[in-house]
């Protein structure tokens, strides 16, 4: 399975068909359609697109937009005690850190339950 860990400016790209970016966006999205992928956005980039969304589509557009996103996208934990796990090994020999950040990835993209809305 593929996993694409979308950032904020690509997602903004596919929802906003103006952005310079709509068209590559589109192509993105084509691939997610045709391989098995899990998509990821972090979580602080829902507060970025839900701004940006309310200005362009209104209110209750975007809030749809958002829970669309919800249940489209992983978002991954993340808090003080990820990060220090995620950096723990940076001092250590590569290989450990590489082993250790591989693991840390994989459980960081493990499938958590769906939200109901």
């Amino acid at each position: 399975m593929i996993r694409l860990f979308l950032d904020t400016n690509i997602i903004l790209d596919l929802i906003i068909s103006e952005r310079a970016g709509h068209q590559s966006a589109l192509a993105l999205e084509e691939y997610a359609d045709a391989h098995p992928c899990r998509l990821a956005c972090a979580w602080h980039s829902l507060s970025i697109i839900e701004y940006i969304a309310r200005k362009k589509f209104g209110t209750e557009a975007t809030h749809i937009l958002i829970k669309n996103l919800l249940n489209t996208f992983m978002i991954p934990s993340t808090g003080t005690e990820e990060a220090k796990r995620a950096f723990y090994f940076l001092d250590g020999d590569e290989e450990t850190w590489r082993n250790e950040w591989e693991k840390f990835l994989t459980q960081w993209t493990a499938p958590e339950p769906a939200a109901a809305f």
